[in-house]
């Protein structure tokens, strides 16, 4: 049977086995997410900021590129027992959505239930959305109830919408109303604009230019029998038959004349416009001013819907493409009042930009900047170029990444009709922008490499022959791995990764932690070995002294252990000095 020391060196060899796997299986985990490219090796980021965000939704969270949240749920109407979905997005859009809170000011109108809202009576109540640590970060949206759901129509206010006996005294009449019931009883009006459509024709449903209904308006143009036609919901209709005698009142004089803004309209790509933002002047046929009355009330018609695209009510458009056609504009109140003029679509034109940001770049951090123009409005990001002129960083959609303390120098550019406009912004870099997210953002490396190193550090002890070169090797093996693990990011073999020395220096301070550790951990063992005597720890002392490398092949290490079981087992100080 083995002595006590023979069985504590055969425990020793089998630890120093298991601890030289575990520290070459780390390195390979460690070389391996390297080679990681940088939109897999973002969301592996996010996916853990995930879970702390969601175990902790009140801690110091990194927001990153999140500079708002919107509610973008559709829905903003709703019935007595409706439940809708609010649809709760970031700010920019491809930003990740942090933890947020919704709140309702008036809990009578409705009822909040996570991004749900339960409709209770009638009435409107604002919605709010914030992020959980910093409220000042939220949006707001009104909601509306509208009260029950219709189940029939009763009738329509046709008496007073269309005058006495159902006569058109004016060229437009306002919005009309419809009574609805729910159950047999007569509940409210519904105010048809948001609910429902309305349609005008003839008695036998074709085309009529007796009148029209534009702009959630009843225009008549002549007299006639028309019917109207009002669709409420995907099932409810009601129809009524009208008729229209004109009787001109003076209220609403006929608009003969219209004066633009200039004779060719020029707009810049991607931008929506209405009439009114070029109908400088409209006159009447006494050549009064009535811009204010009919200034917005066009039909529009585009020469080419690939460079101007008209709205599907014809009372907008937008620049789609740069290029030149022609807009036309007719009237709704004189259709015989149809004017065409030529339409220019440029690139933006303006006169300076400059770069909007922080004045510091953040290691760790994504800086975010955006372009403005001397009116102070934004241009949008698809339209702009980014590009650093000096230093090591990165950018893309005006986000930057920088990994060393430099100065770093960016440009925007913008493609104009007269050419590149370029703005230059100089950035200094600061190590970290608050010390929570420094050591957020240090976490990952430095515990990865602190379990390494305390790994290596057992590893060296035991496998090394002399012990006492087992820290410099231990340090050397988590600097190779550390460096390795950077050469490996040079985008020349992973793209969208880079060279950090920072992250090398990270790396080492953590293994030299977990080595540091160990021989803590080792020095209150020999302390304790000290006060307590060393014939009770003898047998430890002699298996650490005794395994090394060289010995783990099972021939070797049973050839030593034949040697020295016909030998005594003397004590040997554990310097690393003697050889066997």
């Amino acid at each position: 049977m083995e002595s006590k020391k023979l069985s504590m060196l055969r425990q020793a060899r089998n630890l120093a086995i298991f601890f030289l796997i575990i520290t070459l299986l780390g390195s390979c985990c460690i070389l391996a997410t390297s080679f990681l490219d940088g939109p897999t090796s973002a969301k592996i980021s996010d996916f853990i900021k995930s879970i702390f965000q969601t175990v902790k939704p009140d801690a110091d969270i990194d927001h990153g590129n999140c500079s708002g949240v919107s509610i973008t749920s559709p829905i903003v109407f709703g019935y007595v027992g409706e439940i809708s979905q609010l649809t709760v997005s970031p700010v920019p859009a491809q930003s990740t959505l942090l933890p947020y809170k919704i709140t309702i000011d008036d809990p009578n109108v409705a009822k909040l239930e996570g991004d749900k809202i339960t409709f209770l009576s009638k009435g409107s109540a604002i919605v709010t959305v914030c992020l959980v640590d910093r409220p000042e970060i939220s949006s707001r949206v009104r909601v509306w109830c509208i009260g029950y759901q219709a189940k029939q129509f009763v009738d329509m206010q046709c008496d007073n919408l269309f005058g006495t006996n159902n006569t058109v005294e004016a060229r437009s009449v306002n919005t009309p109303q419809i009574y609805a019931t729910v159950d047999g009883v007569n509940y409210h009006s519904v105010d048809w604009r948001h609910e429902s459509q309305a349609t005008v024709t003839d008695l036998q449903g074709n085309p009529t230019d007796i009148a029209k209904i534009f702009d959630f308006d009843f225009i008549a143009y002549k007299p006639g029998s028309v019917l109207v036609t009002f669709s409420y919901g995907p099932e409810l209709s009601l129809k009524k038959q009208v008729q229209v005698n004109v009787v001109d009142t003076g209220v609403n004089p006929l608009p003969t004349t219209i004066v633009f803004t200039s004779q060719t309209l020029s707009v810049y790509k991607d931008e929506h416009s209405r009439p009114e933002d070029f109908v400088q002047q409209v006159l009447d046929e006494n050549g009064n001013d009535v811009t204010d009355l009919y200034a917005g009330a066009f039909v529009l018609q585009s020469g080419n819907e690939s460079v101007i695209n008209v709205n599907k009510d014809k009372s907008a458009f937008s620049a789609d493409a740069v290029g030149q056609t022609i807009l036309t504009f007719t009237s709704i109140f004189n259709e015989n009042l149809v004017v065409t003029v030529p339409i220019q679509v440029v690139l933006y034109e303006p006169q300076s930009l400059h770069i909007v940001g922080d004045e510091f770049l953040y290691i760790y951090d994504d800086n975010s900047y955006s372009l403005q123009n001397e009116k102070g409005q934004t241009i949008p990001s698809k339209d702009i170029t980014w590009a650093i002129v000096k230093g090591d960083a990165q950018i893309s959609d005006g986000v930057i990444t920088v990994d060393g303390l430099q100065t770093v120098t960016i440009t925007a550019t913008v493609q104009t009709s007269n050419g590149p406009l370029t703005a230059t912004k100089t950035l200094k870099v600061r190590f970290y922008q608050n010390f929570p997210q420094f050591i957020r953002k240090i976490a990952g490396h430095f515990s990865a490499f602190l379990i390494l190193g305390a790994c290596s550090m057992i590893t060296s002890i035991l496998c090394a022959k002399g012990k006492g070169w087992a820290l410099p090797q231990a340090l050397l093996y988590s600097l190779f791995i550390a460096t390795l693990s950077e050469v490996f990011q040079l985008p020349i073999f992973t793209p969208g990764r880079t060279f950090s020395p920072i992250d090398i220096i990270l790396n080492l301070m953590g293994s030299t932690t977990g080595c540091l550790l160990v021989l803590l951990l080792f020095g209150l063992t020999l302390a304790i070995i000290a006060l307590c005597g060393k014939g009770k720890f003898s047998k430890v002392i002699f298996a650490i002294k005794n395994t090394h490398f060289g010995r783990f092949s099972k021939g070797k290490f049973n050839k030593f252990i034949e040697q020295i079981s016909t030998e005594p087992l003397a004590e040997q100080p554990l310097d690393g000095n003697t050889t066997q």
